[in-house]
């Protein structure tokens, strides 16, 4: 599991490295890894400002946002012969997740990284139940954590990251209240955290 969640970490650092694209594709042992970037420009921005919940149960900018990239996605989907992994970095998280709804015949994982909550409850129930192999990692103190916690719910076992540990809580598991700083929120800070550890794949 460590080592899946270090190369989508990598996947979401390089998509968010290279900006002009909102995802990109890559393959990666037996998987094909698809990596949604986080808010980059202002045009993000107004997507997500649009923090009202749409009649499908998920934010809806950011739905919006999924649905801008969606044909063009699903072409260059079409013709590859391995299982899909899909992740996303922030805003990313909520493309990754409504890209594996949309191709949920051919999806085997989805991983986060730094999600804001971004759906209604029963929404985040019926994606676990459909996508059980799902991961919403944290690093301690990021402040995405709790953004619209009021109305939005998380997805995925929640991945508890630290500097020297790694932990994984059972879907559905509260996240820590911790004392936060902004400085954590970033792409590579969960990269360099993930490729440090040395823990046994599982």
């Amino acid at each position: 599991m460590l080592n899946v969640l270090k190369e989508c970490s990598k996947s979401c650092y390089e998509t968010q490295k290279i900006n002009k694209c909102l995802y990109s594709i890559t393959e990666y042992s037996k998987y094909n890894i698809i990596s949604f970037r986080g808010t980059a420009n202002k045009i993000d921005w107004a997507y997500n400002m649009d923090c009202r919940m749409s009649p499908n149960g998920f934010h809806q900018g950011l739905e919006k946002k999924y649905e801008s990239v969606r044909i063009q996605l699903a072409f260059e989907l079409k013709n590859t012969n391995k299982p899909f992994v899909f992740t996303g970095y922030s805003s990313g998280s909520a493309l990754a997740c409504l890209a594996a709804l949309e191709h949920k015949n051919n999806t085997d994982k989805c991983v986060t990284f730094a999600s804001p909550p971004f759906c209604s409850k029963d929404k985040s129930e019926e994606f676990m139940k459909m996508f059980p192999d799902t991961y919403r990692c944290l690093i301690s103190g990021d402040p995405i954590q709790q953004l619209n916690e009021t109305w939005f719910y998380h997805i995925g076992h929640y991945v508890y990251l630290s500097k020297d540990k790694m932990e994984i809580y059972n879907y559905p598991h509260e996240t820590f209240k911790e004392k936060l700083d902004i400085d954590t929120h970033s792409i590579y800070n969960y990269l360099f955290t993930l490729q440090e550890l040395q823990l046994p794949s599982v």
